[in-house]
C-alpha cells in the first residue's frame, strides 16, 4: 500500500547506517545509543483510514463508546473519516496526529453532550470546510395538555389548573 512517490524514499531509507547519521548531523554519542536504525514507510490516506477504524482498539470505536456513555450516537461518515485522514497527512503527523484532530473536531460536543438533550452527533464531509463543524442533534420535547389526568398538574394563574406531560418527538 506504499505510494508509488514514496517508494524511492522508502528504499534508500532502509540503507541508513549510522555513519549516514552522522555525516546528516547527528552526533555519534547520540547515535551510539541507537541500538537499531529502522527507516519507516509514509502512510497514505487510505492507511490513515484503516488505523481509524479497523484495528480492536481504533479511536473511531473508542470515541463511539464514549459518546454512548451518555446515550450518544455518534456517526461518521466515509467523507468525514477521509477529510481527517487526509488532514493528518497533510500535517504529516502520521496516525498520531488523528487523534488531535479528533480531540479539537469532538471537543464542545463531549462537553455539551453529558446531561443534556443532544440524541446525535454527526460528523460528515462538511468538515473539510469548517474543521469546528459537528452537527448536533438534540433531542425535541412537547408539552402536551392533559385533560383529566391528576399527575404533573400545576396551577396557572390562581384557580385554573393545567397537567403537562413532557413528551419526546418521534
Amino acid at each position: 500500500m506504499v505510494s508509488e512517490e514514496n517508494s524511492a524514499k522508502d528504499l534508500l531509507m532502509q540503507e541508513v547506517e549510522a555513519r549516514d547519521l552522522i555525516h546528516f548531523g547527528m552526533i555519534p554519542e547520540f547515535i551510539g545509543r541507537l541500538p537499531v536504525i529502522v527507516g519507516f514507510h509514509n502512510l497514505t490516506t487510505n492507511m490513515l483510514i484503516q488505523i481509524l477504524t479497523e484495528p480492536r482498539n481504533a479511536i473511531l470505536p473508542q470515541y463511539k463508546k464514549l459518546f454512548d456513555m451518555d446515550n450518544v450516537q455518534l456517526k461518521f461518515t466515509l467523507g468525514a473519516v477521509r477529510a481527517i485522514a487526509e488532514k493528518a497527512l497533510a500535517r504529516k503527523t502520521g496516525a498520531r496526529g488523528l487523534r488531535s484532530i479528533l480531540e479539537g473536531l469532538l471537543l464542545e460536543a463531549m462537553f455539551e453532550a453529558p446531561g443534556s438533550n443532544i440524541e446525535n452527533v454527526e460528523i460528515n464531509s462538511q468538515v473539510r470546510a469548517a474543521w469546528s463543524y459537528v452537527e448536533l442533534q438534540r433531542a425535541t420535547w412537547n408539552y402536551v395538555e392533559l385533560h383529566g389526568a391528576t399527575s404533573n398538574c400545576v396551577e396557572l394563574h390562581g384557580a385554573e389548573r393545567s397537567c403537562i406531560e413532557l413528551r419526546r418527538d418521534a
